[in-house]
């Protein structure tokens, strides 16, 4: 089932130009872009062998299979699980004009092909003497894959093509933990928010809140925020970033939906559980007005009067993020 995050077994202030990370590159190239961007450090071009030769022979062909080729990969520690070690196998898929209308048959193939890719990587000995095993294993592997879906098209930059055309997958059924997908509008949701907290501050020291999950509180490895941003957070409609300014921490939070009260509301409970540490919080929304939603604002901060924090809470405009206004 595809939902905004994935396929699951377990359950830019505008830059000159109108130029995004999507414009004029090759679809790999615009994924390892965006996935440095994210904190990640991807190894490209990987082969490995088969051991699923028959059961992972392609259609239409008479011999086993022999090797899987994936665009990319990734391991590392889930700072949201401290005993989960994520290896991440990466599919990158591109259009130089807009998106085709009917792909649904050519994205079910992709999924099928990574996660026939995951089957066999979760048992590779060769993919964990390269990428997993350091003689010092103390985490659960969880195997997940990524698949990119972008079109270079800048008239398409903030177009969801998963949500737009209510795309749904069957799910494949070979092992895997979950497939996520990133679109366009998710690219360009990333890329302007890290871009936007980046011309915050001078310093531009910024770096990812780890919100608690209840698996990420051992006591020897326990740090609210870091320089990678794992896949669960990269397909969340809400990012939470760390900025240092000057001798002050200020959490910036960009909403990738448009403001609404109830939203609002939800978004400003959260803060007060993510970022009591902080001495200023920023909320982001792509259509922000002041004069059309400070009365709303006023509204929703009058719901929490017995807060030492909310005055350190500002309502901001993103003006980098992509707006469907």
């Amino acid at each position: 089932m595809l939902y905004q995050g994935g396929l699951s077994h377990s359950n830019i202030k505008k830059m000159a130009g109108e130029k995004s990370v999507l414009s004029g590159e090759a679809g790999q190239k615009i994924t390892s872009r965006l996935l440095q961007l994210c904190g990640c450090n991807i190894v490209e071009h990987v082969d490995f062998a088969c051991h699923n030769g028959v059961k992972h022979q392609a259609p239409n062909t008479k011999s086993p299979r022999g090797q899987h080729s994936i665009d990319g990969i990734q391991c590392y520690d889930s700072p949201l699980n401290h005993a989960v070690k994520k290896l991440v196998c990466i599919s990158s898929k591109h259009h130089i004009d807009e998106y085709p209308n009917t792909p649904k048959t050519k994205l079910y193939r992709t999924a099928k092909d990574l996660a026939q890719s995951i089957d066999c990587a979760k048992d590779s000995s060769e993919i964990s003497e390269r990428f997993i095993f350091n003689g010092q294993e103390e985490r659960n592997l969880e195997c997940d894959g990524l698949v990119t879906f972008f079109s270079s098209s800048l008239e398409e930059k903030h177009v969801s093509f998963f949500r737009d055309n209510g795309m749904e997958l069957s799910v494949p059924s070979d092992e895997f933990d979950t497939i996520y997908f990133l679109d366009n509008k998710r690219a360009t949701f990333l890329y302007s928010s890290i871009k936007e907290a980046q011309e915050y501050s001078d310093d531009r020291k910024i770096s990812f809140v780890y919100p608690d999950t209840g698996f990420n509180q051992d006591a020897e490895k326990i740090n609210p925020a870091g320089k990678l941003l794992p896949l669960e957070l990269m397909c969340s409609d809400i990012l939470p970033l760390l900025v240092q300014k000057g001798e002050d921490y200020h959490i910036l939070i960009f909403c990738n939906d448009e403001i609404e009260k109830k939203y609002l509301k939800r978004v400003i409970w959260m803060v007060h559980k993510l970022c009591p540490f902080a001495s200023r919080t920023n909320i982001y929304f792509p259509n922000f007005d002041p004069s059309k939603h400070d009365e709303m604002v006023f509204s929703v901060k009058q719901e929490f009067q017995e807060s030492n924090y909310i005055g350190r809470i500002g309502v901001k405009n993103g003006t980098m993020l992509p707006s469907s206004s």
